[in-house]
């Protein structure tokens, strides 16, 4: 009776899965180590948030808070997405692009669509080998094919591979779209340098009649560690040519510690009006059918805060405490692994950092009985540090060793 394009596709060993079943554990077992999800929490363990998100939320009236929301999240909304993401950099942006803005559940909503609107059945999704679980999922569930290319060569970016695979897709299908996770990826937290997306914009521009859609996710980026000249990295997408388009997701579930409200955006430029008004028709389209609109709390607070500096500018005070925090986890967390002979991949920020190993599964099921988890990878696994309060780092790292000794 299911549809044959959805036989088969059920929610196995997912992070949100794995996380319940900690936060279950941690109920038994108060010293259970959680560091699945990407959420800031304190060193006290308890849920981090922002003292100036809580204010502009708990004073919204009934109507920002109870009524539906336009679908696309209207003007005011469009316009406080593009001065957070852009800021100083806005006007060269607005100067090259044409752009259009489109609310959406979280950043996961912009990828999905995204991804629905780039690409027909049994096309290809191109992602790097270490990557975020959901994006299979959302190719799956579009019925694509994914290829993948491995991310590293050595501590830098593998260029030749993305090359050599986007070369090969432009081929057999006449278009290429794939997903760029920078800054602060997920789950390793690598950042690209300027030379390397350089060298990235130029493959697209070699390649001028190939329809290139670029989906840019920045889930992470307002939590740099190391190379944070995350936002004057934007200048250098002005160098794509007229027949690429840009998908930006913007998650202000992690930027402002709002997860469940669910807000998000998908930022769209090209050079060419008519792909921009193309995709932000496609994208209205199906943000209507998946999930009408989404949380006016979660649009209202973007829009308060943007047109209140005083709070503007104490949000961004109590951002860099956060930012503050992760920097001492990671650095310890970084010190300690080298100490016990762990290879991590090169962190310059974000929530995670992951440690390669032989099998991801055997050391995720393996730390399980000492009452700590984690998300396993194919030959990895990802650490939240976000959520890993310091006083953990050292009984962490210890126990990954000694199980790695076993499994590897």
């Amino acid at each position: 009776m299911i549809a044959k394009g959805m036989v088969g596709k059920k929610l196995v060993g997912d992070n949100l899965q794995i996380a319940s079943e900690a936060k279950r554990r941690k109920l038994e077992n108060p010293n259970t180590i959680n560091a699945t999800l990407g959420t800031l929490v304190n060193e006290d363990n308890n849920f981090y948030t922002f003292k100036t998100v809580d204010k502009i939320l708990r004073s919204l009236e009934n109507d920002h808070i109870y009524n539906y929301s336009s679908t696309d999240g209207g003007e005011e909304f469009k316009n406080a997405v593009m001065n957070w993401v852009f800021r100083e950099y806005l006007d060269e942006i607005i100067t090259n692009f044409k752009y259009q803005v489109v609310a959406t559940a979280g950043g996961t909503g912009a990828v999905s669509n995204a991804v629905f609107s780039s690409l027909d059945s049994n096309q290809t999704l191109i992602l790097p080998n270490i990557h975020w679980g959901p994006y299979n999922n959302i190719a799956l569930a579009s019925n694509l094919n994914v290829e993948k290319f491995n991310m590293f060569d050595g501590n830098h970016f593998n260029i030749n591979g993305f090359q050599e695979l986007i070369y090969k897709v432009a081929e057999k299908e006449g278009k290429v779209t794939f997903i760029l996770n920078d800054p602060c990826h997920n789950p390793t937290g690598y950042t690209l340098s300027d030379d390397e997306l350089l060298s990235i914009i130029d493959i697209i521009n070699s390649m001028e009649n190939i329809p290139f859609s670029i989906i840019y996710d920045i889930a992470y980026f307002d939590y740099p560690v190391t190379r944070t000249n995350v936002r004057e990295k934007f200048k250098l997408l002005t160098k794509l040519k007229n027949n690429v388009v840009i998908h930006i997701a913007f998650s202000c579930s992690k930027t402002f510690s709002i997860y469940g409200l669910r807000t998000g955006a998908q930022i769209i430029l090209s050079k060419d009006q008519n792909i921009v008004e193309d995709f932000y028709n496609s994208s209205v389209y199906l943000s209507r059918t998946r999930w009408s609109n989404i949380p006016r709390a979660g649009i209202q607070l973007l829009i308060k805060l943007y047109n209140d500096k005083k709070l503007y500018a104490k949000f961004l005070q109590e951002q860099q405490k956060a930012r503050n925090i992760l920097t001492m986890r990671a650095k310890l967390f970084i010190e300690e692994a080298k100490t016990n002979d762990l290879k991590i991949y090169p962190y310059h920020g974000g929530f995670f950092i992951t440690i390669a190993c032989s099998d991801g599964k055997k050391l995720f099921e393996a730390l399980k009985k000492d009452d700590i988890y984690v998300i396993p990878l194919q030959r990895a696994i990802r650490i939240s540090i976000s959520s890993l309060p310091i006083a953990c780092i050292n009984r962490l790292v210890s126990k990954v060793k000694e199980a790695k000794k076993i499994i590897d």
